[in-house]
């Protein structure tokens, strides 16, 4: 093993989390986005290097509040993290997290208890980055850092359409071209759509995935007899497409998925 794929193993042994630990985002500005289970972190740091405490521990470093809009304050917290590589404690990893202690609501300023826990599991979740955990999520299009680097590609593609002269008909009258059919959809949407049309038989009853509810789906992305089929069910639950449909049929137990 070379010494550079040697220095990668912690990274490649956290990076993907698996389907259980991920939640979808539901309301707000990050609505069909991707959570990670903060538990999932906990149980990966404790398989690989111990108890919590003997093989790696969090230090909060700092904690303080800022003045938002309209009433509104922000909690903040700076911890350290620190990780046991051997006989020795390896430099601290920063992380910063934030939630709003105070939050204005449509009944008029809220105050959150949850807010500095919150603040917390944000703070260990940008330390544990850093090493690589759940990085397939934060890599993946529909993570909760999905910006402007995802929009700004479409708009330039727009920007460099030739400009093109109104044609004219009988008088000068502009002539209006009959609308032309859409376009046909880029790769991945086909290959979302083929996902969900992928069909499954439980039970004696043929389903297709995109009607099976998010629990179903996420048994099958792990335990389902076929790789394409597993690979259909993962390619949905990334996706944020799959929050807006409408509520999915109830599907019955899985236990003798064909």
């Amino acid at each position: 093993m070379s010494e550079e794929r040697s220095l990668l193993w912690l990274y490649n042994e956290i990076k993907t989390p698996p389907t259980h630990a991920l939640k979808t985002i539901k309301g707000g500005r990050l609505n069909g986005f991707t959570d990670i289970s903060p538990m999932w972190r906990i149980k990966k740091l404790t398989e690989l290097f111990g108890p919590c405490g003997t093989g790696w521990y969090p230090e909060i470093m700092k904690v303080w509040t800022d003045a938002g809009s309209d009433g509104e304050v922000v909690v903040s917290v700076l911890i350290s993290l620190y990780i046991k590589y051997g006989d020795g404690w390896g430099k601290p990893i920063p992380g910063i997290g934030s939630n709003k202690l105070v939050a204005k609501e449509t009944a008029g300023l809220h105050t959150n208890d949850e807010a500095l826990k919150s603040a917390y599991t944000d703070a260990m979740s940008v330390a544990c980055k850093f090493i690589g955990m759940g990085a397939d999520v934060y890599w993946d299009r529909d993570s909760k850092y999905q910006g402007a680097e995802t929009a700004q590609p479409k708009a330039a593609k727009e920007a460099q359409k030739p400009a093109t002269e109104p044609k004219t008909g009988k008088a000068g009258k502009p002539h209006t071209e009959p609308q032309k059919p859409a376009s046909k959809p880029q790769e991945p949407q086909d290959e979302l759509t083929a996902a969900m049309m992928t069909k499954v038989t439980i039970r004696g009853t043929q389903y297709t995935l995109g009607r099976l509810p998010q629990d179903t789906l996420e048994w099958l992305a792990e335990k389902a007899k076929t790789d394409d089929l597993r690979d259909a069910a993962q390619l949905i639950l990334r996706t944020k497409f799959y929050t807006n449909l409408r509520e999915a049929e109830e599907a019955p137990p899985w236990d003798d998925e064909e």
